[in-house]
C-alpha cells in the first residue's frame, strides 16, 4: 500500500487557489472603491452600500473557507485512520512460513521441505513455485512436499525459472496465497548460507 501524502501536501493546491481568488477580490475591490471610479454604485446605491455588502460577503466567504478545509480535513484523517486499520489488519491475519529442508535425494534432481504456517489464522490457495498445493493451510499444520527438476510426475520445477542452489534446492521459494479476508499476496524466500548451513530467508512481502 502507498504511503499517504500529508494534509498539506496533498491539498496544496486547493489552499492555493483560495489564496489567488482572495487576493484577486481584494485587487477587485481596491480598484472598484478606491478614487472615482466609472462603474456606477446603481440607482438609490452609494459606495458605503457596496462596502457593507462586501464586507458580509467576505465573512460568508471566510466562513464557507474554514467550513471546506475542516470537511477536506475530517476526511483526509478518517481516510487515513481507516488506512492504518485496513494494514494493521492485514499485519494481523498475515501467515508466518517456516520453511525447513527434509531430504535430498542425491541420485536424482528431486528434494523435499516442509512447509508450516505458524500464524494465528488459516490461508487458503496455496501455490508454492507455481505448482497448486493446497486449498487450505491450517495453523500450524505441517506439509511436506517432493519437488523435481527432472521427474513430470512430481511437481517439477524448470531450472531457468527456480535456479538451483549448490545444494540441489532451489534458490528461491514463492509461496502465494489468499489471506481470511480474501486478499492474495505472495511472498519470496531467499536461500543463504551462514557458517554451513542453509535456511530460507523471508525478502519480500507483495499483493498478487
Amino acid at each position: 500500500m502507498k504511503e499517504n501524502k500529508s494534509f498539506v501536501a496533498k491539498y496544496s493546491w486547493v489552499m492555493i487557489l483560495l489564496l489567488l481568488l482572495l487576493a484577486a477580490g481584494f485587487v477587485a475591490i481596491y480598484f472598484v472603491f478606491v478614487g472615482d471610479c466609472p462603474i456606477p454604485a446603481g440607482v438609490n446605491l452609494e459606495k458605503s452600500d457596496w462596502l457593507a455588502f462586501v464586507g458580509g460577503y467576505l465573512s460568508f466567504a471566510g466562513t464557507l473557507v474554514i467550513s471546506v478545509i475542516t470537511i477536506l480535513q475530517t476526511t483526509y484523517y478518517n481516510n487515513n485512520e481507516a488506512s492504518k486499520q485496513a494494514k494493521e489488519r492485514i499485519n494481523t491475519i498475515r501467515p508466518i512460513f517456516a520453511i525447513s529442508f527434509l531430504e535430498l535425494c542425491e541420485a536424482s534432481d528431486d528434494f523435499n521441505i516442509s512447509l508450516t504456517n505458524v500464524g494465528e489464522y488459516p490461508i487458503s490457495n496455496i501455490i508454492v513455485n507455481g505448482h497448486y498445493l493446497y486449498q487450505l493451510l491450517a495453523p500450524s499444520e505441517a506439509k511436506n512436499i517432493v519437488f523435481s527438476y527432472s521427474d513430470p510426475q512430481k511437481h517439477k520445477l524448470l531450472e531457468s525459472e527456480y535456479e538451483k542452489s549448490e545444494i540441489g534446492y532451489p534458490k528461491n521459494i514463492i509461496i502465494n496465497y489468499e489471506d481470511i479476508d480474501g486478499n492474495s499476496y505472495f511472498q519470496v524466500f531467499e536461500m543463504k548460507p551462514f557458517d554451513g548451513t542453509y535456511y530460507y530467508s523471508l525478502e519480500a512481502i507483495e499483493e498478487a
